[in-house]
């Protein structure tokens, strides 16, 4: 499922920086070109909840390194996430970056077990 995950964001991001779409990568993988690798939307989380978002630790959990072109701090918050995995207690997630419809690419922040939120 990652390395799906990981395809799909390559041809979405490639697509973006031709000027071929102008949605982000869940509307793209729910209206993907013929030919064009895409995963189930159902499995892409746009951001994270209100909750994980206010709260400074959870917050810095899932804050990764960026190129200071993308952010001057050169960290961004990375909500947008794929549920690499579920139904058991590690959850896998892919949490990434999604500026491809601004120039900025995609960055990939996190592949790992599920941070922390307010059922872990």
């Amino acid at each position: 499922m990652t390395w799906d995950a990981l395809l799909a964001l390559q041809d979405f991001a490639e697509a973006a920086a031709a000027g071929r779409t102008g949605c982000d990568f869940k509307q793209w993988c729910a209206d993907a070109p013929s030919g064009a690798r895409a995963i189930s939307p159902r499995k892409i989380v746009r951001d994270e909840s209100k909750t994980v978002k206010s709260n400074a630790s959870w917050r810095r959990e899932r804050t990764f390194p960026v190129p200071e072109h993308v952010h001057p701090a050169r960290k961004a918050f990375m909500g947008a996430h794929v549920r690499v995995g579920g139904g058991n207690t590690i959850a896998p997630r892919l949490h990434y970056y999604d500026g491809a419809c601004v120039e900025h690419g995609i960055y990939i922040g996190y592949i790992g077990p599920h941070l922390t939120n307010t059922l872990t």
